[in-house]
């Protein structure tokens, strides 16, 4: 029996940070003069296997990143799935997760650096438990494969993340139901495929 599971690799992209942003002077990669969107380029890379047909899974993932301020930082975590939404190619998924978050300790950027959260110092490397939500829409493209936009939410201080990515099925076991419609790929082109 095939392992009914799935390998992801998403880009981080565009951080938002909506709350407030006592260190805007540190921020690097804003894309406004509020520090409300910067850029933070990332890739995370995920393993995921499913408990419950194709609609519940358990998902391990690590991400590295450059954060608000430019500087390197990480999470990992483990992750429960639920798809709640399931029509033709498009699926709609709901990601929860403990999760332990790292980055290069923010002290290191000046004096007038404000604390936002109670992080674990090790030398120049913080850590500390968090919880990440995330929303995830994937699209079949072929009989194995899918592109996926999602928004995050918990990887950093009050941040959300949008990322976009690529997720390869290993077994397609559990992936097509009966409404799907998702079969015969390659008769049709690219864009038929996305947009039917």
């Amino acid at each position: 029996m095939c392992a009914q599971s799935t390998f992801s690799l998403e880009a981080h992209t565009i951080g938002l940070h909506l709350f407030g942003n006592p260190n805007l002077r540190y921020y690097e990669n804003n894309l406004d003069s509020l520090g409300f969107f910067c850029v933070e380029p990332g890739l995370m890379v995920s393993y995921e296997f499913f408990i419950k047909d194709n609609w519940l899974s358990m998902q391990l993932s690590q991400s590295i990143f450059a954060d608000a301020a430019g500087l390197t930082a990480g999470f990992t975590k483990w992750s429960i799935r639920y798809m709640f939404f399931h029509k033709f190619r498009n699926q709609i998924y709901i990601d929860l997760a403990p999760a332990i978050t790292y980055r290069r300790a923010w002290y290191i950027l000046g004096s007038q650096y404000v604390p936002e959260t109670k992080y674990l110092r090790n030398g120049k490397i913080e850590s500390r438990p968090t919880f990440i939500a995330k929303i995830e829409y994937d699209i079949f493209i072929g009989n194995n494969n899918d592109i996926n936009m999602s928004f995050m939410y918990g990887n950093a201080y009050k941040t959300f993340s949008f990322m976009v990515g690529y997720r390869h099925w290993i077994s397609t076991k559990v992936r097509f139901t009966k409404d799907c419609n998702c079969n015969h790929f390659k008769k049709k082109n690219i864009f038929r495929r996305i947009f039917r």
